[in-house]
């Protein structure tokens, strides 16, 4: 989750720093440099999570990013409110890794997502092996 408030631009797609662990039984997630969901077991993995800001924007966007490149992008019609986000995804095991990025659409620039557990989280888990 992220533990204090990051702030992000409008119309700029950014990073969310997730810098802390509730728990992570398989050392897969990097919440030190990288903010990033990386197992080392091939298989089909749900994402899952959402995030939160202050935007006075009309809708936000959630880009569920595999290993660099955008995987799901899912559209959130009215900002200031939760933004949930899930997938279900393939990760090979060894190179493939997950970040999320965020968007506000219009708004005034900076915009804050929250921190705290009960704002923005992420959740990554094995649904099936390879």
């Amino acid at each position: 989750y992220l533990s204090g408030n990051q702030s992000i631009s409008t119309n700029t797609w950014t990073k969310i720093a997730w810098n802390a662990e509730e728990f992570d039984t398989h050392n897969a997630f990097d919440s030190a440099t990288n903010y990033r969901f990386q197992p080392q077991v091939a298989g089909y993995y749900q994402i899952q999570g959402m995030w939160e800001c202050n935007s006075s924007a009309s809708y936000t966007y959630a880009d569920i990013r595999k290993t660099g490149a955008s995987h799901r992008v899912i559209l959130v019609p009215q900002a200031g409110t939760s933004n949930p986000f899930f997938g279900l995804v393939y990760l090979n095991g060894s190179t493939d890794y997950i970040e999320v990025w965020a968007y506000v659409v219009g708004g005034t620039s900076p915009n804050t997502i929250y921190g705290s557990q009960i704002y923005t989280s992420l959740q990554g888990f094995m649904v099936r092996a390879a």
